[in-house]
Order: structure tokens, then sequence, then C-alpha cells
């Protein structure tokens, strides 16, 4: 079918939460020492073919012509699928808040696997909010009428009336608060939370809570991701002896500030450290539906 084997991401989903995306030198071991099922994502095929990098295409077509079985495991880059780094892999969450069998208290819950969805880093922060909707519009055809009639940018005001770049901060969702209209689209914070834990930064907020995508048109998207990886990067390790209250606390040497993002691929492959394998933090979306204004059939989400 000529179908080029870069098309597609592999990712390990367990319980409807994106475990791990697999690159080329991992090898079939890997996915088996997984729980969950294994998902081809295919990449959208204009972007696929339209925004390749030609340099990139020409390295995996050499690759895979070589027939070289070799697995490098130091270099886990696999050249963004061929398609220029002027964009961005990135998942979707999609979540609702639900009341469980056993409990009286509503928690947030996966409502179907989660997408990926390539992101431009020169798209403001409006674009992608729009973008992200145009993503999801299928969604949205079914329950309101004539909808599927209006025009993208009609679309995206009937969803989010009212919404601007001055009361975003009050309107949208965060944490477990699903914000005023059908969803809110968020930031997920990778940090997670225990008793002893402090906790770092996440975008100048010392908390564990998903935040909203600013709608603001002053701020690319390359910008945002590349704060949420230098802010990771500047984090100061946690410690041991943060969990015993009575240990005389160690002196550590401060780490150098970095300034440039050493890494902003996004791939949330491991890379090999001097102690152990580690995983690379990664910049996610979370789409949270609002129940009680939903006007998306969500249980079309898992067709």
């Amino acid at each position: 079918m000529g179908v080029e084997p870069w098309s597609f991401v592999l990712a390990q989903i367990d319980n409807n939460s994106m475990e791990r995306m697999f690159c080329r030198n991992r090898y079939v071991s890997d996915i088996s020492e997984e729980e969950g099922s294994l998902f081809a994502f295919q990449i959208n095929p204009d972007i696929f073919e339209n925004e390749r990098d030609p340099v990139a295409y020409k390295k995996l077509i050499k690759i895979m012509e070589s027939g070289d079985s070799t697995v490098d495991m130091s270099n886990d880059d696999d050249l963004n699928n061929s398609i220029s780094r002027e964009w961005v892999k990135v998942p979707l969450r999609l979540s609702m808040m639900e009341k469980s069998k056993y409990s009286y208290y509503e928690r947030k819950k996966p409502q179907s696997f989660p997408r990926i969805m390539w992101v431009n880093r020169n798209w403001d922060l409006i674009t992608v909010h729009k973008m992200v909707f145009k993503f999801l519009r299928y969604y949205f055809d079914f329950e309101l009428d004539n909808f599927a009639q209006l025009s993208e940018e009609e679309a995206f005001m009937s969803i989010f009336d009212g919404l601007s770049e001055e009361n975003w901060k009050d309107k949208l969702g965060e944490d477990e608060d699903a914000g005023e209209f059908a969803y809110s689209l968020n930031i997920v914070n990778p940090e997670k939370k225990s008793y002893y834990s402090k906790g770092v930064k996440f975008f100048g907020l010392n908390n564990y809570n998903n935040i909203p995508v600013p709608f603001i048109q002053n701020k690319t998207f390359g910008e945002l991701i590349d704060e949420f990886f230098l802010e990771y990067e500047n984090k100061e390790e946690s410690s041991d002896d943060d969990m015993d209250y009575d240990a005389k606390p160690k002196e550590k040497k401060a780490k150098d500030k970095v300034t440039v993002v050493q890494n902003n691929r996004n791939d949330g492959y491991f890379f090999d450290t001097e102690y152990k394998n580690s995983r690379q933090k990664i910049f996610e979306f979370e789409v949270f539906f609002n129940k009680s204004r939903q006007q998306a059939a969500i249980h079309k989400l898992s067709r």
C-alpha cells in the first residue's frame, strides 16, 4: 500500500491513559513489558506530506534501505517522524468529572483513549484553542441545531461565546473545575502529588493542578512549551532527607540555571542517566469536558 512506517506514532495506552510512546530504537520486548494496548496513531496526512523536513526524510529512508537492525540506545531521536521541527506532537487527554460506583464524591476520569495532535510552534495560543476545537469538532456535530453548517469561526464562538483575552482566567477551568463552557483546554501538570513532595513551580504556581491554556494572542505555542521544559530542567531535585524531619538538611550544590531548552522534542522517550533509566517529562493537553454544560455527544468518543 506504500504506507511509510514512520507515518505513525506507536504508543502504549492503559486505562485510557498514555503510558508511553515508542521510538524506533527500542526492542519488541519493551512493548511486551508494558501493560495495556498498543496503538498506532496515524499522523495527519496533510502534515506528513506537506510539512516534511527533506534532510530528516532522507535519513529515515537511508536507515530503512540499509536494513541495519543495530539498536543505538543512546539515540532516541526519531527525527520527528520526518516532519519539520516547527511541528510538535502533543497527547490530548479527554476527561470529565464522574462519580465512582462506590463513592459519593466525583473525580476526574478519562472518557476515551487519548489522541495525538500535531501543533505548530508558530501558532499563537488563541489559534491553538481554535485548532484543538477543529480537531474535536466531529464530537460536537450531534446535539446542536445547524451546528454542522457553521464555519469554523462560527462553530468555535457558538461553544465559547463571550470568551476573551481579558476574562479567560475566570471563565476557563482549572484542576477539578471545568469552567463555564462545554470544555476547558488545559495543560497537564506532570508532577505527581505525594505527602512528602513539595512539588515544583508549574508556570509560576507551586501546585499540582492542571491549568488552562491562556487565551491570548501575544504568545506562541513554541514559547509556551519552551517555558514548560525550561521550568522542568531548572527544578531542584527532591531529596529523601525531606521525608525525615529530624535529619539535618544536607547542603546541595546549586544547579546552574538553564536558559536554553536542552530537549523540547516532547517525545516522552526514555533516556539513560548515570544511575537509572528515566522518562522525560512530556507536555500534554487535557480537554476537560464540563458535565453540567455538556454540548458534546461524549459517548461518541469511544467509537
